[in-house]
């Protein structure tokens, strides 16, 4: 947990400026609190969508014998 956070202070690439993350398709700099709060529960859904998915997928695939 440390080396992440020396990492994510000390590395420029990690610091916010511009860049937009595939994880948080909302950002905007200039927006209100409740546009803030609406686009962190739209990316909390999305993100949870991805997590749901990949493990129905593996659900799926052991419950078919997909695995040596």
């Amino acid at each position: 947990m440390l080396i992440v956070i020396i990492t994510i202070k000390t590395t420029s690439s990690y610091t916010p400026g511009g860049v937009t993350w595939a994880y948080t398709p909302f950002t905007e700099d200039k927006s209100t609190n409740t546009q803030r709060i609406l686009f962190s529960l739209a990316n909390t859904f999305i993100f949870m969508g991805f997590v749901i998915t990949a493990t129905i997928i593996l659900i799926l695939l052991y419950k078919f014998k997909c695995y040596k």
